[in-house]
């Protein structure tokens, strides 16, 4: 890949208190990235019917060859840029006392993530309604920022000659991660049949019941009920609400804000040598997510909780349940979690690692320092 990059920084030491003030700005353009073309796949045969959803429908068995299952081209776009600025205060510790506080902005818009290793699997988490083989418009890109806070404050005392504890407290606020509304089309190729991942087909947001083809679903709730909770739910989202009559933006959601706090405990114990050199002897004690420990002991196991709606950065606001006898009108249901009032993220969140889970966790550590 080639980028144009352009870099702008102002650094700002203030004359009071030592404050420390960097300012950052960044902008890279796109000069040759990949993007990728399936040779094996045919040109569309039909389109859909019965709203204004009219995207092309493929024939995903008549294939140019059936030799081979994908035959794939790497291609070059300029399409897409990204950037980012960030600016920090931060006091250098003095007296044992120090701290940093940092904000930063970023955006990035792409016409592929390129995040898998394959190829094929590139091309089918496209997400193009026209199919993985048009280029289309740039759209967000998964890996945009969004808004980003970060703070450490920490403290050192010494005492009895020969002890010393450090405290510290480090916060992470940022952006919860973007996700697409999609359709669940539970099966390869899908409602379109262009063979594509089946739960990334970007979902046409209706203006009215007219433009959507809800029926009941095996639960007995009509397509009435169903409309009014979409609908709901529609107009609740600035964002789905904005793009009503349109296709929805590619990771225009975001999930909820992500809010970390981390602790650090140092205890020093040391000696000083007649030559002047000190040895310590030093333990730690790490307590990662300590939001989450403090809100279990109140019963509150969701702060610290890092929340992602759906998988692969799609979440399946609809479920296509297949097409009217004889015609290309597909049909609908709603999500059966929006159905019961939950929002696309509450059953699902990151619980594993230690860098990014939603569970606290604790690690103490043993260390000789000589100098």
């Amino acid at each position: 890949p080639q980028f144009c990059v352009c870099n702008l920084a102002i650094y700002l030491i203030l004359g009071f208190w030592g404050l420390i003030c960097p300012i950052y700005g960044l902008y890279s353009k796109n000069i040759n990235v990949l993007r990728y073309h399936n040779l094996y796949r045919r040109p569309p045969v039909e389109v859909l019917e019965g709203t204004p959803d009219n995207r092309p429908i493929f024939n995903v068995f008549d294939d140019v060859d059936d030799t081979y299952t994908g035959i794939f081209l790497g291609r070059n776009t300029n399409k897409g840029y990204s950037w980012n600025i960030a600016a920090s205060i931060s006091r250098p510790a003095r007296q044992g006392f120090g701290f940093n506080l940092s904000y930063s902005y970023g955006d990035a818009f792409v016409v592929n993530d390129i995040t898998s290793s394959q190829n094929n699997s590139q091309w089918r988490g496209h997400r193009n309604v026209f199919g993985g083989n048009a280029e289309g418009e740039i759209w967000r890109s998964q890996f945009a920022v969004g808004h980003r806070v970060v703070a450490q404050v920490a403290y050192r005392f010494e005492y009895a000659g020969f002890m010393g504890t450090t405290l510290s407290l480090f916060y992470n606020g940022q952006s919860g991660n973007p996700f697409t509304y999609t359709y669940n089309t539970s099966g390869f190729g899908g409602m379109i049949n262009d063979g594509a991942f089946s739960d990334g087909y970007r979902i046409y947001v209706p203006n009215n019941q007219s433009e959507i083809n809800l029926v009941a679903n095996d639960d007995g709730v009509s397509a009435e009920e169903q409309w009014a909770v979409l609908n709901q739910f529609i107009s609740d989202n600035d964002d789905l609400n904005d793009q009503r009559g349109d296709y929805a933006d590619i990771n225009s959601a975001r999930n909820p804000f992500v809010n970390m706090l981390d602790a650090r405990i140092l205890q020093d114990f040391y000696i000083t040598t007649a030559r002047g050199k000190r040895h310590t002897l030093q333990l730690s004690l790490d307590i990662f997510n300590l939001g989450n420990l403090v809100g279990s002991w109140f019963g509150r196991h969701d702060w610290g909780r890092i929340y992602s709606a759906g998988s692969f950065g799609n979440f399946p606001l609809l479920n296509f349940e297949g097409f009217q006898e004889g015609t290309n009108v597909p049909e609908f249901t709603v999500n059966s979690e929006i159905l019961e009032g939950q929002e696309p993220w509450d059953d699902d969140f990151i619980d594993t690692g230690r860098i990014r889970s939603s569970r606290y966790q604790m690690q103490i550590g043993l260390r000789y320092i000589f100098n």
